[in-house]
């Protein structure tokens, strides 16, 4: 069974703080539009299907209060936010959506923050619904043909999806490198403040690298339940 996930963000076009199911990449682009300079949502949504994920909400941000259109998607486990990285306010009504709903909520750093400036950065986000994703990474843009920075929530969730939690050494399609590079040592400190560490290992690109444990989904009645089986998720985006 697909841990399905929410991704939230801007787009050129679409409905505005609604949360629409689409089910691959030209789902996404028949609602809301192509790649779109400046915005992250469409690379997040083409990564998180190139990842496995075969289905999934999307909500186009009008206002900080789109995290309440993602009570009209009641079968979303994780919930994605690549173009928020600084709207700390959206942040963190992501955040307390998923801390009173069960979900998990994959936030990510602004750009260019290094390891040691992580934990402080993670302090206001304090629940434990919330799992950083980081660094950002670099990805071959299908629009251009060239190398573009943007942040790794989307593609994590599409791990997710296809393997049902987090596993050290899982691929992360398409990421071609990443901003920066962390140690051991550092992954392990970081995975005990919720942080997913992403990097390259050598011959077989770039892996999550130390995963701290994801948080159980919740039932309708707020029980925690297991996280669903992992399936095999499809090689590229439809």
């Amino acid at each position: 069974m697909e841990r399905i996930a929410a991704l939230v963000g801007f787009a050129a076009g679409g409905p505005f703080d609604t949360a629409v199911m689409v089910t691959g990449w030209g789902g996404f682009v028949q609602v809301f539009g192509d790649f779109s300079a400046g915005c992250h949502l469409a690379h997040a949504v083409y990564g998180y299907f190139l990842n496995g994920g075969s289905s999934c909400y999307v909500v186009r941000v009008g206002s900080e209060d789109a995290a309440r259109a993602l009570d009209a998607a009641p079968e979303a486990e994780t919930v994605a936010a690549p173009d928020l990285a600084r709207m700390r306010g959206a942040q963190e009504a992501i955040a307390a959506h998923c801390a009173a709903t069960g979900r998990t909520a994959l936030l990510d750093p602004p750009r260019g923050l290094p390891p040691a400036r992580l934990g402080q950065w993670r302090a206001g986000l304090d629940s434990e619904r919330v799992r950083v994703c980081y660094p950002w990474i670099s990805v071959l843009d299908p629009a251009s043909g060239t190398g573009r920075s943007m942040p790794s929530s989307g593609h994590v969730a599409g791990v997710m999806a296809r393997s049902g939690a987090l596993r050290p050494g899982a691929a992360v399609r398409g990421a071609i490198s990443v901003e920066h590079r962390v140690g051991p040592a550092e992954q392990e400190r970081l995975a005990a403040e919720g942080v997913i560490c992403l990097g390259p290992l050598p011959g077989r690109g770039i892996r999550i690298t130390n995963p701290p444990a994801t948080p159980a989904p919740a039932r309708n009645d707020g029980a925690p339940r297991p996280a669903p089986a992992g399936r095999r998720g499809a090689g590229s985006p439809r």
